[in-house]
Order: C-alpha cells, then structure tokens, then sequence
C-alpha cells in the first residue's frame, strides 16, 4: 500500500492517496503504519505541496504514535530550504537534534550546515565556526565522510560571505591538494559563490581551471560569470567573456537568453549606447527566438534610448506583451465572476 500510495502522490493525485488511507482506517483491514504516513508526507514535499504536508505532519502528531524517520526529515527541511523558510528550518533542526532515536545520515548534516550558514548570511551576523567543528565531529564519530556534495554546499556557502572568502578558498584547495574529485556542481558553486562575493578575478581563475579539468561549456555553467559581470557592472569584460564564449562553444552550448538577459541588462546599465547596439545585433544574428519574461521590458528601455529594434526581436517583444495583456483580461474577468457570485447580492 505504501508504494501504491507513492504511485499516486508522484502522478499528484492527491485525493486518491488520501482516499487509499482513508479506505484503510474504514476497513480496518491493513494498519496505517509510519511507512505509508511517511509515503505521503515525503510525496507531498516532492511535488511542491509543503503546505498540505505541514498540515498533514501535525495531524499524525497529534493523533498517532507517529515517529518521524531521518528519512522524513531530510525530505522536509530540502523542502524548508527550497522555500527560503530558514528559520523553520532551524526549529525543526532542533527538533531532529533533541531526537535521540533518529540517526542523522551524511544528507541531514549537509543540510544542516546549508541551513545554519544560509540563515547566519541573511541575518549578516557572523557564523559561528564552533558548531561547524562539531558538525564534523559528529560525522567522524558517526563513521560518516563529508561527501562531495557537503564540501560543496560548506565551499559555496563560505564564499559567499566576504568575510569567510579565504577559508572557503581554503577549503577548495585543500579539495584540490587530496585529488578529490572535483565535479561540474562543484565548480559551478564555487565559481557562483566568487561572483557573489564579487571576487571575479578568482572567479575567472576558478573558470579556466574547470574547463582546463575538462568541463563542458554549457550556459547553466557560464552564465554565472555573465551574471557576475553584471553585479560589477563590468560591460568590457561581459563582451570579452560573451566573444570568448562565441569562439569556444558547438552550436548547441551557444548562450541562451539568460545569458543575452545578463549581457543586455550589463550594457543598458553601463549607459553606452554602442555597447546596447553590440548585444542588440548579437540578439538578432542569434538563433533563439523566444528571449523570455524579462527582456521585452528590456527592449522598450532600449527603444526608449532612440535605438532601433530589429523586426525579429520586435515580433518576439509584441506577441510576448499580448499574451501578458490577454492573461491579465481574463484574470480581471475571472475575479468580477467570483466577485459577483460570492457577494450577498447574489
């Protein structure tokens, strides 16, 4: 029953899961354990239904002898820390610490120190280093290695923070010195944290050293040194790196349009209008037809600085405004119908 609950949840179909426990309780035949309370719990944090599954978790609290697995855990908090919700993430660390019946894996303590570092980051108060030796302190007595992807949240989080930069360099290098394998997520956090930081010069130096390893060049990898240029307002280097690009990619790792987001948002914020007419014309000369969400706001605070927009971006920029106008008319719609039939008048 478990697994067919996990069938349902993972196609979202909600209600019949449900109704598959319901049915269980009515008929009495078939107990509902913690596994299959936890098929659903687990299900509904990974289609997106946190909601529905804090909900459901404080019902089996509060009406069953339900115990949370680690399992459960590390689902909820990925969820906690998916969301941004920080702060209920750390309750329900503490929690999981004042639990002594539930051993945590090498997943738990990774999430545990992107939380903490992420939280410590938004509140810009200093992170406390000591708990971060005890993290480990516990995963070496537990017998757990940090795995690649706890060095990598550990890297990315202290680089980030300008404070932590050299330790997290540090940490990288101290990666490097063991032969460690040193993966695509991992450059990408490490070089994304660089740019974060502002540190660009080591984030082009991090750059050259993965390609040199042998990582393909893919717009999810290089964007972040576009987007990067971007924060330093750095539009001579964004075109350098944009021509670097061109030459050294095949034509399906050519940028997408994040990448011509970054560079035409760099150029319009550089306030040269030669620059803005470069990325204009390489936007034209480009194969992409679809430019996304942002760029047609873009194209009409270029339009407004008296440069001229090619018909192909022109097209893309009015059918992308009309399909916004008519989404917005039927939701007007849509609310006066609700309106008038949920009012007392009605």
């Amino acid at each position: 029953y478990a697994a067919l609950i996990r069938g349902y949840i993972s196609a979202k179909d909600t209600g019949r899961a449900l109704g598959t426990v319901s049915d269980l309780k009515k008929e009495g035949k078939v107990k509902v354990t913690d596994e299959i309370r936890e098929s659903i719990l687990i299900g509904l944090l990974n289609t997106g239904m946190s909601t529905q599954a804090e909900k459901l978790y404080q019902l089996y609290l509060k009406e069953s002898e339900y115990k949370p697995s680690i399992k459960f855990y590390n689902s909820y908090l990925s969820a906690l820390l998916k969301s941004n919700d920080l702060d209920k993430a750390s309750h329900v660390i503490e929690q999981l610490v004042s639990t002594a019946d539930v051993q945590p894996d090498i997943a738990t303590y990774t999430i545990i120190i992107d939380v903490l570092m992420k939280r410590a980051r938004r509140k810009r108060t200093e992170f406390d280093g000591s708990i971060l030796i005890d993290l480990f302190t516990s995963m070496e007595k537990r017998g757990l290695t940090p795995s690649e992807k706890t060095l990598t949240v550990f890297m990315s989080n202290l680089l980030k923070n300008e404070s932590t930069v050299p330790l997290g360099r540090l940490v990288f290098d101290y990666v490097k010195s063991k032969k460690m394998r040193i993966s695509a997520t991992t450059y990408t956090a490490v070089i994304s944290g660089e740019c974060e930081s502002g540190d660009m010069e080591s984030a082009m130096t991090t750059f050259h050293e993965a390609i040199q390893s042998g990582i393909t060049l893919r717009p999810m990898f290089y964007n972040m040194i576009l987007k990067g240029f971007l924060s330093a307002n750095n539009i001579k280097h964004s075109i350098e790196f944009y021509n670097f690009i061109m030459n050294s990619t095949t034509p399906e790792n050519r940028p997408n349009f994040f990448s011509y987001y970054y560079l035409l948002k760099t150029a319009i914020n550089s306030g040269n209008n030669d620059y803005i007419k470069l990325v204009i014309d390489e936007m034209d000369k480009s194969a992409i037809t679809k430019f996304g969400r942002a760029i047609p706001y873009l194209l009409t605070d270029v339009e407004n600085k008296g440069i001229k927009i090619p018909e192909k971006l022109q097209t893309f920029r009015s059918e992308f405004l009309n399909e916004v106008e008519q989404k917005n008319s039927f939701k007007n719609d849509f609310t006066s119908c609700c309106l008038l039939y949920t009012s007392d008048a009605a």
